[in-house]
C-alpha cells in the first residue's frame, strides 16, 4: 500500500522486483530502509531543489550517514527511477529531473564525505569514464565522489570518446581504471575497450575494475571482459581498487 501510494501506476511486479533486489539489494546495515527511498524518490520529482536540499539535511540531522546518504538513497532512487519510466509510471522528464536533483545534491554534499573515508597512501590516479556513448553516468560520478573523498587523484571520462579516454590513458599515468557499463549490449564493446586500454596505456601494469548492472548480475563476466575486478558498491571499489595497486607495486618490488 505504501509503494502505491507513494508511486502511484508502478506495478506490484515492479515493486516486489526492486523489494527484492533493488541496485545493489540490500538494505542489511544500514539506517535506511525501503520507506526512506521511496519517499525520496517521489521527492525528486515533486520538489523544487531548495525544498528537496531541506529534506536531505533533515536526513543527515537524523543521524544518517553521507556515505549511507549516497550508497543507499541516492543510488536505490536512482535505481528505482528507471523502474518507473521502464513501467510508464513517470515520464522521461520526470526521470531526468530526478537524477538532475540527484547530481547536483551529489556535487553539494560530496566534501562531507571525506571525513567518513580512510585516505589513501600516496595518492594514485584512477580514471573513472562510464561506457563511451552511454548516456547513464550516475554510477561515474558517484564514484568519482568517492575516491576524491579517499585521496585519489581522479580523471574523468565522462563525455569523452573512446579514442579521448585511450589518448588520454596514452598521454597520462594512471595507476587504475573504473569502467561502468549500464547495458548489456555493450559487453563486447566493453571487452575490446578494455583490451584497448591496457595495450595502449602509459601504465602497462595498469588495473582495470569494471561494474554495473550486468556484472552485479554476473560477476563471473569481469574475466570474460579481461578486466582485473569487479566492484558492488563504492566501498567495495574503493578497496579493490587499494588491493590491486598494492598488490602490482608488490610484484615490481
Amino acid at each position: 500500500a505504501l509503494r502505491r501510494a507513494l508511486i502511484p501506476g508502478l506495478s506490484k511486479e515492479a515493486c516486489l522486483r526492486w523489494a527484492r533486489h533493488g541496485a545493489f539489494g540490500e538494505f542489511e546495515g544500514s539506517s535506511l530502509n525501503q520507506g526512506h527511498i521511496l519517499k525520496f524518490t517521489h521527492q525528486l520529482i515533486a520538489l523544487p531543489q531548495e525544498e528537496l536540499q531541506t529534506q536531505f539535511l533533515k536526513l543527515m540531522g537524523q543521524g544518517h550517514s553521507i556515505d549511507t546518504l549516497f550508497r543507499t538513497l541516492f543510488v536505490q532512487s536512482a535505481y528505482l527511477l528507471g523502474e518507473m519510466w521502464a513501467e510508464d509510471a513517470c515520464s522521461f522528464g520526470d526521470v531526468t529531473l530526478g537524477l538532475t536533483h540527484i547530481h547536483q545534491l551529489l556535487h553539494r554534499y560530496s566534501e562531507n564525505l571525506a571525513v567518513e573515508l580512510e585516505a589513501v597512501e600516496g595518492e594514485p590516479a584512477i580514471l573513472i569514464t562510464p561506457m563511451p556513448g552511454e548516456n547513464h553516468i550516475f554510477a561515474a560520478s558517484l564514484l568519482s565522489a568517492y575516491f576524491r573523498a579517499a585521496h585519489w587523484r581522479v580523471h574523468s571520462g565522462i563525455q569523452l570518446s573512446q579514442a579521448e579516454i585511450l589518448q588520454d590513458l596514452k598521454d597520462t599515468y594512471v595507476d587504475a581504471v573504473a569502467l561502468t557499463i549500464g547495458a548489456e549490449r555493450n559487453l563486447g564493446a566493453a571487452k575490446a575497450l578494455v583490451g584497448h586500454m591496457k595495450a595502449k596505456s602509459r601504465n602497462q601494469d595498469i588495473s582495470i575494475l569494471v561494474g554495473g548492472r550486468p556484472l552485479l548480475a554476473n560477476p563471473a563476466l569481469v574475466q570474460e571482459l579481461g578486466a582485473d575486478g569487479t566492484a558492488g558498491s563504492p566501498l567495495s571499489a574503493l578497496d579493490m581498487a587499494r588491493q590491486l595497486i598494492s598488490s602490482r607495486r608488490n610484484e615490481i618490488d
